[in-house]
């Protein structure tokens, strides 16, 4: 089944800001003073926690992958989610429960390439087939859309084999639809808005700077044993005869090659391999792994969210060497092993939706 697009952007027509309160000037005492401010930071919170939505064309194939052994009983990790985004602070089972979604799509076809496509660039998705960094983005929006690891069938069953409108009134999952395409964007695109080609985030350093930025995740700098890593971006650039986008035009590889080096000079910091093992304790369930390349113009050439089986690191991933979603059979650090083209990993720790709301999940 091919995938679906829904359109060039999907920001709300309709956007909240932060109520205004007056008149603390006026108080005569300090109490009064420090009360309205508390209740000033309080209505603050609570404008910030809404939002209003437009209408977007919207479109996603049937179906689910079943879930493979292993993976926890559903009914454990009921109410993980609760929509909104992005936190304050980074709740103690938000990365569980990012595993728990995630395990749901195991047995997934991996599936590359399946945002690319003839004419202007569109917000693909496509639930059914996905690769490495596609896996990684559905999971956080599903998870910023409030979308509950055992609602994942139903709820992707709402959706026709077609762009349509979607509306908030039109069915109970369109509100929880419309901020997870909305979020989809935001993560997989420049400054959280679909505007051409150029404009998807196709470096993954790149894509974790971005979504810093804009305080939907945090990257790991400081992991001990970690080393510098500088960028210098153009592998794209040079070897545009794969990208066939870039292929077709040669005006959009010029334009790449400025944005390539705008981010010469960037200073992210990564494990080696040979760190990996030590640095486990530091790590949590759900945080963003990526495998630093060797080649040349190039960072990083593999994604996913770390997982802990019996104490150990392991990397829940879109993965080829099943070509399906799978659980990395050894620990990450033996995982790496033997791949010449790997020098290490760097890591982020998303940051939670704001309304999110822990769960009880057991740990493994």
């Amino acid at each position: 089944m091919k995938p679906s697009a829904v359109g060039p952007s999907l920001k709300r027509q309709n956007s909240f800001s932060p109520w205004r309160l007056t008149g603390a000037a006026r108080l005569e005492f300090l109490g009064g003073v420090l009360l309205v401010l508390a209740l000033s930071a309080g209505f603050v919170y609570a404008a910030l926690s809404g939002s209003a939505s437009g209408r977007v064309r919207a479109a996603v194939p049937t179906g689910a992958a079943a879930p493979a052994g292993g993976v926890r009983p559903l009914e454990q990790v009921a109410g993980v989610f609760d929509g909104g985004h992005p936190a304050d602070s980074v709740g103690d089972n938000y990365g569980t429960g990012l595993i728990a979604l995630g395990e749901t799509f195991i047995g997934t076809p991996y599936v590359g390439a399946t945002l690319e496509g003839e004419g202007e660039e569109q917000v693909v998705v496509n639930l059914e087939e996905m690769d490495c960094t596609t896996f990684v983005e559905y999971v956080l929006a599903l998870a910023a859309a409030g979308v509950q690891p055992d609602e994942l069938p139903r709820w992707r069953a709402c959706f026709e084999d077609k762009a349509r409108t979607v509306s908030r009134e039109a069915e109970p999952e369109a509100e929880s639809r419309l901020i997870f395409l909305e979020e989809l964007e935001g993560y997989r695109y420049r400054g959280g808005t679909c505007e051409g080609y150029l404009s998807r985030l196709h470096y993954f350093s790149e894509w974790l700077l971005d979504n810093e930025q804009r305080g939907r995740l945090q990257i790991l700098r400081d992991l001990p044993g970690a080393e510098a890593l500088q960028l210098d971006l153009h592998f794209m650039s040079t070897h545009s005869h794969l990208y066939p986008q870039l292929d077709r035009d040669s005006a959009l590889v010029n334009r790449l090659r400025t944005l390539e080096l705008a981010q010469r000079g960037q200073v992210l910091f990564y494990l080696p391999n040979t760190q990996i093992a030590a640095a486990e304790q530091h790590l949590q369930e759900g945080d963003i792994l990526a495998f630093v390349s060797r080649v040349k113009g190039l960072d990083v050439s593999h994604t996913g969210l770390a997982t802990f089986r019996e104490g150990r690191l392991h990397l829940l991933h879109a993965s080829t060497r099943n070509n399906q979603v799978e659980i990395s059979p050894v620990p990450l650090s033996d995982y790496v092993k033997g791949m010449s083209g790997v020098r290490g990993i760097l890591a982020a720790r998303p940051l939670p939706p704001k309304k999110w709301h822990s769960a009880a999940v057991p740990t493994k």
